[in-house]
């Protein structure tokens, strides 16, 4: 599985993401005369802080100056106000920020005195090594740094969904059955005897068979909530989910 980012990111109060919808976390940290604007501008850079990573370095640029560009482009986004300009109905707010990065880019990066890590008025900092492993386990020779983008993202969000499932059964007290079987969550369900896994959690493979089928459901459920929150309609998550999973699956 790839790294995760570290719990010690200055940005992060939670590992998860958060209750509130998609967007309206979005439209908060747009509003920086609300009390939770900071909190929201933290949440959002910890979701995409590894797909715009991806795309920077996937275009060229040394791990250093990666991290460099990455750091600045989400100070960018704070100190400009650039966040102001995304609304729904003007579409996913993944293709605004990737296009919010090129134009950054392009205008920025060249400056030489663009922001290093920690030297902007707003703390935002990130070790960067996590990024870095992670992108090193990418299979990224085949990938344009648009597609390596929408496959992060996409992954990004689905590991977040699987941390969901995985929060509510470690709550239960049941956290070594996820361990047992996240794998059928995501993967083939049929793949392989459940005898064995059965034995493991002390239960019988009916009723093995019976909680997986459940939970992958319930998976399911999730990510199709998580989706719903990232398009402007109702009428886009159908077309976002099989968008997504072409995403990963190329």
């Amino acid at each position: 599985m790839a790294p995760s980012p570290p719990h010690g990111l200055r940005f992060a109060h939670s590992a998860h993401w958060p209750s509130k919808t998609h967007w309206s976390i979005v439209l908060t940290a747009a509003d920086t005369t609300s009390p939770g604007a900071q909190h929201a501008l933290e949440q959002l850079c910890r979701a995409y802080w590894y797909p715009v990573y991806a795309y920077v370095r996937h275009r060229g640029h040394a791990r250093p100056d990666a991290e460099d560009l990455t750091q600045s482009f989400f100070q960018h986004l704070i100190e400009s106000h650039a966040l102001a300009a995304a609304r729904p109905e003007r579409g996913r707010f993944r293709a605004f920020v990737r296009v919010s990065l090129d134009h950054f880019v392009i205008s920025q990066w060249r400056r030489e005195n663009a922001l290093k890590r920690g030297g902007g008025a707003t703390a935002l900092s990130c070790d960067g090594g996590w990024a870095e492993a992670r992108y090193q386990q990418e299979e990224v020779c085949e990938l344009t740094p648009e597609r390596l983008y929408e496959r992060s993202w996409a992954l990004t969000l689905l590991q977040r969904v699987l941390d969901s499932v995985k929060a509510e059964l470690v709550a239960e007290g049941r956290g070594p059955l996820f361990a047992t079987i996240k794998d059928r969550l995501v993967g083939d369900p049929e793949a392989g005897s459940y005898a064995d896994l059965a034995r493991q959690v002390g239960t019988e493979e009916s009723a093995l068979k019976k909680t997986v089928q459940r939970l992958r459901h319930h998976y399911g459920q999730i990510l199709r909530h998580e989706v719903a929150h990232t398009v402007a309609s109702s009428d886009d998550v159908d077309d976002e989910l099989r968008h997504l999973l072409a995403v990963v699956s190329t």
